[in-house]
């Protein structure tokens, strides 16, 4: 059986759709957007160098999901639990670190 680009673009589509209403999936879109806030707030800075490998650690996950989504385009969470688990935990932690992240900003700009 021959697997035509066509084919191919409408399980894509299909698959995209099926993901926005899986709940592990928006639970992972919605620690991304955690994850990409607290990088992009203050233009990259980051003082703390753990927060910096947890975000190459985060940035590693989300290409293995997109990677794996575009050549397998299927949401079966057992493909995708390590890094909705990574991600999630993640972002948990990154949200209870800004408030010391944003002291720590504010004394390195201070002279």
């Amino acid at each position: 059986m021959d697997v035509t680009l066509a084919m191919y673009l409408k399980v894509l589509a299909r698959s995209s759709f099926v993901a926005l209403k899986t709940a592990s999936f928006m639970a992972y879109v919605v620690s991304c957007g955690l994850i990409l806030h607290y990088q992009l707030r203050d233009g990259f800075l980051v003082v703390n160098i753990a927060a910096q490998r947890l975000l190459v650690l985060h940035h590693t996950c989300a290409v293995y999901v997109i990677v794996h989504f575009l050549l397998f385009p299927a949401v079966w969470e057992r493909f995708f639990i390590g890094p909705y688990g990574i991600t999630v935990a993640l972002g948990i932690y990154l949200v209870t670190r800004l408030p010391e992240d944003r002291k720590a900003i504010a004394a390195a700009g201070s002279p």
